[in-house]
Formats: structure tokens, C-alpha cells, sequence
């Protein structure tokens, strides 16, 4: 193998579309977790225009690992990447515990691309990885063969990384270590029972239970809450996450990988969950008198406190980061309720309008140029649907029962199901892997937009007859 020096271009005949870094340190390989295909992938990246290969190489390494790295000599090729051998510009950084893979976790919430196209990174064996894992399941073998021959690079271990963290979070760190230790000092069974039941409370994070929960919604509360509710869940996300990039503040596990419990990655501070569960707290309480079930509002209280003790537990996220959260809802639930009581016009009616969700989607699409994160996304997805929807339907609405909001919320996570299974079929391909991830929630919201305002085939087809008729005649 030749050396290939930064600005050299490798040889037509072997030109590929991608690049990527293969690290060897310690006889470990390292390797980046994707988000979008849950896949495991070297470092690298599609070469852009005017960029050469060792380039490509160089800065998606950077933008995904945060590492800094000198391009070396060509390994090898692939079907779609030339791999360089590639050694780190300081000690590669690693933490002692084994991760559930039998790897060693890479501290990379710096990188430009956290959260963004990795969730994480590590340093493993690669006999620890199956094939299947990978990305290209079919490459592996060439990626061990190439690995054998790379240059090897010293570690520099660390058991944590508390003492660079806040003096607040310090704290917190040392009580959930406590509350961790504790948990598994008692008896077996009763151990695990007791992580089940606090870890349950995370599910309140899942789309699934969001796609359960709020076609019932329809039912047991009025329409115009139940639109309201969901525009302060959307609206609260949407600046939750915002802040969250804009802070880059590390979940609690970043600075100690032992108390991770769950997969999770990005930033926690504020946290969406708890900002999205206190602000719908404050809205029902000031429904309160439309609300016939006696018990909401010790439910919604208890769900609160569940998923605050869970993230909490899980090495989610910390103590702050949920009181921050809590705070951001409640602002947006009481300026939302000083917008119902302004006379200038009418929130009641912009809810049941087309505009204010396609502002609301504009806005998100801007924040998805500037982060391009999955939850960003997601949203982008969402608020396109809900603003087509409201477009198409404008007054007209179906009334839901409770059968009815039970075939809405089955047909929602069967097409969410369908759309999970589709995507682990293409996720050697990076766009057919975004576009399956976008589709995924954009069928889910069209599925609940169609069965909400009953959006017949015959009226949509009516509708744009009618709009075609009107040009033509313009």
C-alpha cells in the first residue's frame, strides 16, 4: 500500500463515494454507533465536492468522533469507501468499564455531530462485533483484514469524568451511584423488580405510548384541548430541544458510562419530557371544570413523578435538567393561556387553522438546516402532516368514540411497526435510511390527520378540483 498525503486524490480506477478512518488503538478498532440505521460504522463519510478522499476523511472523523486525526496510508477498498489507516493527534481518550458490548465508551459528546448522525462511540475488539451489527455486513471481513495491518496508537484510561463536571451535577452523580448501588445490593429478585418498575417510567419518552394515549384524548377531553395540548407538546419540544443545542450539556452518564441503564444519547438540558408533562398539567388544571374523570390529575401527577425518578435512576438525566424542564413548560403553558385571553384574536380558532401549524413547521425546518437532529426531524415530519391535514379539512371534523380512537391508535403503531421493519431492510443506504426514518412519523401523523377529520379520498380529490378549476379559470 501506498502513503496518500493530504490534497491526493486516490487513483481513478479505485475511486469510491465515501471515505473512511480506521483507528487502532490497544488492538481495538474503533467504531461509531449511527443513529439513523442503529448501526455500527467506521468513522467517514460521503466525499463532497472538492474534497478529496484523505479529506473526507479527516474532517467526518472529526465531525463525528471529535477526534483529530493524521490520514495515512490507504488499507483498502470496499464497494463504497476507500479506508485509510489513520492515527489520533493526541492519546485516544477511553474509559475502563466494559460497555454492554464488551468495548470501552469513547468520550465524544463534543463532536460537531453528536446527537446528530452518532449516538455514541467506542473502543472494541473487533471479534467482539458480529457482522450483523455492521452497517455493510457483507465488508466486515475486509474491515478485520484491513485492521490487522493498520498502525497502532496508545490509550490514555480514565474510570470517570466527574471531576471535570459542575459541582451541582458532581452531586448528582454521587447519588445516583448511591441509588444504583443500592438498588443492586438487595436480594436478586426483589432487585430487579424494583429497577423494572423505576425503568418503566421511561416509556412515557416512547412515540408508541404518545400514539396510545392521544386519540383517546379526543375522546375524554373537548377538540379544542386536546389541539391545544398537542400544540404546547410540539411547541415545548421543539424549544426544548433548541436549548438543548445551544446548551450542549452531557446526560449524566457521559461523565460516569456505568449508570447508563438505558440506550439513549444527546443532550438533556432542558429535558422534553418534563417539560412537556408539566405544561400539559398546567393546561388541563386550567380545563379543570371540562374534566369529568375525578382522578387526572393524581395520574398526570404520578406519571410526573414516575418519569422524573426514572431518567433520574437511568443515568438520563439529571436532577437540574428536569427542574429546568418543569420550569420551560410552565412558561409555555402560562403564556399560552395569556394568549387565550387576549381579544385581538381569536387562539381558539388559529388551532383549528392551517397557519399556525405551518409556521410552526417552519420554523422547525429551520432548526433542522441548522441541527439536523432525528427529533428535529421527526417534528418537521409531523407538523407537515397536521398542516396538510388542517389545510385539506378546515372545518371538518369526525367526532371520536372510544372505538373509534382505539382503531385511529392500532392503525398508528401498525404503521409505525411496518415503517421500523421497512427501515432495518435499507440501512446500507444512508438516504433510504433518512427517508424511511422521516416516513415513519409522516405516516403515522397522515394516519391520525385522515381518521381525526374523516379526510375521505372523494372529498380530497373534490377539493383539489376545485382549487385546479379556479386556477385555470384565474
Amino acid at each position: 500500500m501506498t502513503a496518500v498525503q493530504a490534497g491526493e486524490v486516490a487513483p481513478s480506477s479505485e475511486a469510491r463515494p465515501g471515505a473512511l478512518c480506521l483507528i487502532r488503538a490497544d488492538d481495538k478498532l474503533v467504531i461509531t454507533k449511527e443513529i439513523i440505521t442503529q448501526k455500527l460504522s467506521l468513522p467517514g463519510g460521503v466525499i463532497e465536492a472538492g474534497e478529496t478522499a484523505p479529506q473526507a476523511a479527516q474532517r467526518e472523523t472529526w465531525e463525528e468522533t471529535g477526534m483529530v486525526v493524521e490520514v495515512g496510508q490507504i488499507l483498502g477498498y470496499t464497494d463504497t469507501a476507500v479506508v485509510f489507516d489513520c492515527i489520533g493527534q493526541s492519546d485516544l481518550l477511553v474509559y475502563a468499564p466494559d460497555n454492554h458490548l464488551g468495548g470501552h465508551t469513547l468520550p465524544i459528546w463534543v463532536a460537531p455531530h453528536y446527537g446528530i448522525e452518532t449516538s455514541g462511540a467506542m473502543l472494541i475488539a473487533p471479534e467482539r462485533v458480529d457482522s450483523s451489527q455492521y452497517r455493510f455486513p457483507k465488508q466486515w471481513s475486509q474491515i478485520t483484514s484491513f485492521f490487522h495491518q493498520a498502525s497502532s496508537q496508545p490509550t490514555r484510561t480514565v474510570t470517570d469524568l466527574m471531576q471535570i463536571a459542575p459541582w451541582t451535577n458532581q452531586v448528582e452523580l454521587h447519588w445516583m451511584a448511591t441509588v444504583q448501588t443500592w438498588v443492586t445490593a438487595l436480594p436478586d429478585w426483589l432487585g430487579k423488580l424494583t429497577s423494572g418498575i423505576l425503568l418503566m417510567g421511561n416509556t412515557f419518552s416512547s412515540p408508541i405510548v404518545a400514539m396510545i394515549i392521544f386519540p383517546f384524548l379526543f375522546v375524554w377531553l373537548s377538540r379544542q384541548v386536546a389541539l391545544k395540548l398537542f400544540f404546547s407538546m410540539a411547541f415545548t419540544s421543539i424549544v426544548c430541544l433548541l436549548l438543548q443545542q445551544a446548551l450542549a450539556s452531557p446526560r449524566p452518564y457521559v461523565y460516569l458510562p456505568t449508570l447508563q441503564k438505558i440506550t439513549d444519547y444527546g443532550y438533556s438540558l432542558p429535558s422534553v419530557l418534563t417539560a412537556i408533562l408539566t405544561c400539559a398539567g398546567f393546561l388541563l388544571w386550567q380545563e379543570r371544570d371540562r374534566i369529568e374523570w375525578p382522578h387526572w390529575l393524581s395520574v398526570l401527577l404520578g406519571i410526573t413523578a414516575w418519569q422524573f425518578l426514572a431518567q433520574f435512576y437511568a443515568g438520563n438525566a439529571f436532577l437540574t435538567d428536569m427542574w429546568l424542564g418543569g420550569i420551560l413548560g410552565m412558561i409555555v403553558a402560562w403564556n399560552i393561556y395569556q394568549l387565550e385571553q387576549r381579544t385581538e384574536f381569536d387562539f381558539n380558532r388559529l388551532l383549528n387553522g392551517y397557519p399556525l401549524w405551518l409556521g410552526l413547521f417552519g420554523i422547525d425546518v429551520v432548526l433542522t438546516f441548522m441541527w439536523p437532529t432525528p427529533e428535529f426531524r421527526a417534528w418537521s415530519a409531523v407538523l407537515f402532516a397536521v398542516s396538510v391535514g388542517m389545510w385539506l379539512a378546515k372545518d371538518h371534523h369526525r367526532e371520536f368514540t372510544i372505538r373509534y380512537a382505539a382503531i385511529v391508535a392500532i392503525a398508528m403503531v401498525v404503521g409505525y411497526q411496518l415503517m421500523v421493519g421497512l427501515s432495518s431492510l435499507v440501512t446500507s443506504s444512508g438516504s433510504w435510511s433518512l427517508l424511511t426514518y422521516i416516513l415513519k412519523y409522516l405516516v403515522v401523523a397522515t394516519i391520525f390527520m385522515t381518521g381525526y377529520f374523516g379526510i375521505e379520498v372523494s372529498k380530497l380529490t373534490s377539493r383539489l378540483q376545485r382549487i385546479t378549476t379556479k386556477k385555470i379559470d384565474a
